[in-house]
């Protein structure tokens, strides 16, 4: 695995621990050395998005995290040997129907796009070649590509009581998923098989390759099952080559080439002497390299010393007949099976037989895994399969347990929960979603729309506080994914205005809560237990974003504070000078009544005029310990007081309203 060294001056430093006699610590301090670096100068380790900053502890933290990595990258292709997975088929029209009311318009993507590209489970960047937002780069890369894959799939749901594959039905799909494709190969022949040699590479580290897989591989080609040869090179191994020759027919492998190079082949690149399989196997028994000559021996070999093979599929002028004898085979064996292993080994066999003839010049794996496979698992009766890597079919084997972990994720999709790791409404925001609504092409499909429960509690909580955490608790109860509750906590958390303290303790504790109450792994390699470490690891991420989220809250809060400070002293300063503004109102007002008006003081006298006047304003402004006496009341139908009133008002109106907005312009 690749671990990435930070340095304290932002410098990283990456590290690749192979396979060694040499442990993990000393290959990152033999790293350190090379680069003239101390060890007090590394801050910490990283891996994925873990991270440890003791470099006494990484050689246990290490060999966990591969053993965890190891595990997840072979539970998502496929059911572990200590896992039951028990899945019966049902009627193929109940099936097919099940499949378009549960599987959402805007998650049908997920039987096209590999898992691995998006998944954020440990260990994904040991075989991830890319990291995607879902089906966002796939989309890119080729577009139109989704569209035709929604094509495709209405074509082969149609007429399922047709249980026979046919090269029409075949050559139908191709085309549906490779017309108005912008980016695929441009040299195929779309909805027909290919005219020319197809070759592509295998990688170790890409996870698709198994013991029993390649020895499965090299028994077919021995026994001549994926084409004859045309000549004397044919099933042939090439020897610490960098490509295949000009003229080869028919089935052939690259071996001892450096991984590096694998992709880069061109099939014309060279010339090279050839071996055949057998002669190659004796040769490497003689020098002591395998046990024996069986390819169970080759298999090993090629895998632990090469990491990886180069392909090359059936010979163009082969295709049509080696295809017939596999759809022969099919139609043969479907009308008398009733096991469901049974039914769905023959399903995957026939799927990587398709997979290594490679008959189409692109496209082979949307064709015959997610498209035609798919058909026949409905036709009898089981869910679609929804794939980490539909490409584990070249040279993977276990074919019912790989269909059997896709059915199994296609069941989790039917109850709404996220697979691989990857929670749609926390990665692909609404608007990305809605590439998906309107496609005439999943007009049958309903879609699956996620609301947090908390911003209902929280929006009812306007009227009636949130007063218990059993509240929350219970709102939780919609789902039992812990990360999917811890999610939506956080959500809500950040809605919640930072000043309402109460509310963000309270939610804050039962998010504590939650995670208080998960046991701790107990490193035994069992499935359960690499379940909760997994469990462990994305939690101890939710907690990073959690601190951050409270970390923010905090800073709001202060921020608040800040401005509540602020304005006080403000609003306290303006009081203070409305106070002496209203006096000087209050005296000027009096004055001049006292010269102007009242020259008959049993009327109303002037004194008594500015009182009645002042109570008068005290009570229109809703003050209620204020009233008039006998004498006051009686004084409200002279026009004087009235002028009194008017005079008074008008001044502190304008005053009022001037300090209002030295308020505001304040504040802004």
């Amino acid at each position: 695995m690749k671990l990435t060294l930070m340095m304290k001056s932002g410098e990283k430093i990456q590290v690749d621990i192979k396979v060694s006699s040499v442990s993990p610590s000393i290959a990152i301090m033999s790293e350190l050395s090379k680069k003239n670096k101390e060890q007090d100068d590394l801050e910490f380790i990283q891996y994925e998005n873990l991270r440890i900053d003791d470099l006494s502890h990484v050689d246990d933290w290490y060999s966990k995290l591969e053993a965890l990595s190891k595990h997840n990258m072979r539970k998502y292709k496929t059911v572990m040997t200590d896992e039951v997975v028990d899945i019966q088929p049902t009627d193929p029209h109940k099936a097919l129907d099940t499949f378009k009311r549960l599987y959402p318009r805007n998650r049908v993507w997920q039987l096209a796009v590999d898992g691995q590209y998006y998944t954020r489970v440990t260990g994904n960047s040991n075989e991830q070649s890319r990291r995607d937002k879902g089906w966002l780069q796939y989309e890119r890369t080729e577009p139109g590509s989704l569209k035709a894959f929604f094509r495709g799939l209405n074509q082969a749901l149609k007429n399922i009581d047709d249980k026979e594959i046919s090269h029409e039905l075949i050559k139908a799909l191709h085309e549906c998923v490779t017309k108005d494709v912008f980016g695929i190969n441009a040299g195929i022949n779309i909805g027909d098989y290919r005219d020319s040699e197809a070759t592509f590479a295998i990688d170790v580290k890409q996870g698709r390759i198994t013991q029993e897989g390649l020895t499965d591989l090299l028994n077919k080609i021995e026994n001549n099952e994926l084409g004859s040869g045309l000549d004397d090179n044919r099933q042939v191994l090439f020897d610490k080559s960098s490509g295949l020759p000009a003229g080869i027919f028919g089935v052939a492998l690259v071996v001892g080439i450096g991984s590096g190079s694998l992709w880069s082949v061109l099939p014309t690149a060279f010339d090279s002497t050839t071996i055949g399989i057998k002669e190659k196997k004796e040769e490497l028994m003689r020098e002591g390299e395998i046990k024996d000559t069986s390819n169970e021996a080759l298999a090993e070999y090629i895998i632990t010393q090469w990491g990886g093979y180069r392909y090359q599929g059936t010979s163009a002028l082969e295709i049509e007949r080696i295809m017939n004898e596999v759809i022969a085979h099919y139609n043969d064996k479907i009308k008398y099976l009733t096991d469901p292993d049974e039914i769905l080994e023959l399903i995957g066999t026939t799927t990587e037989c398709f997979e290594r003839i490679h008959p189409f010049g692109d496209a082979n794996g949307r064709t015959f895994v997610n498209l035609l496979q798919n058909r026949l698992l409905i036709q009898n009766g089981f869910p679609p399969a929804t794939l980490f890597q539909p490409n584990v079919y070249d040279v993977f084997g276990n074919h019912v347990a790989v269909l059997k972990r896709g059915m199994q994720n296609t069941f989790d999709i039917y109850q709404g929960k996220d697979i691989f790791g990857y929670y749609m409404h926390r990665e692909n925001t609404l608007k990305e979603q809605d590439f998906f609504l309107n496609m005439d092409e999943l007009s049958e499909f309903v879609v699956q729309e996620f609301s947090n429960p908390l911003f209902a509690l929280l929006e009812a909580s306007a009227a009636s506080p949130v007063q218990d955490a059993q509240v929350i608790q219970e709102a939780l109860g919609f789902t039992d994914d812990l990360l999917l509750k811890l999610d939506c906590i956080d959500e809500a958390i950040a809605k919640i205005n930072p000043t309402d303290f109460k509310a963000i303790s309270l939610f804050d504790s039962v998010f504590t809560q939650l995670i208080s109450d998960i046991p701790l792994p107990q490193y035994n390699q069992t499935s359960d237990d690499f379940a909760l470490q997994e469990l462990h690891m994305q939690i101890e991420q939710r907690v990073s974003v959690h601190q951050n989220t409270m970390k923010k809250v905090e800073q709001e809060r202060d921020k608040e504070k800040e401005e509540r400070i602020s304005e006080s002293v403000l609003l306290n300063e303006c009081i203070e000078d409305l106070q002496h503004c209203i006096d000087d109102i209050k005296k000027s007002v009096k004055e001049k009544y006292n010269i102007q008006f009242f020259e008959d003081p049993t009327l109303l006298g002037s004194k008594k005029a500015i009182e009645t006047a002042e109570k008068l304003l005290s009570i229109l402004n809703g003050e209620k310990n204020v009233s008039l006496d006998t004498d006051e009341m009686k004084a409200l139908n002279n026009p004087l007081l009235n002028k009194v009133v008017a005079k008074y008002k008008t001044l502190l109106d304008e005053y009022i309203s001037y300090s209002f907005q030295k308020v505001q312009s304040s504040r802004g």
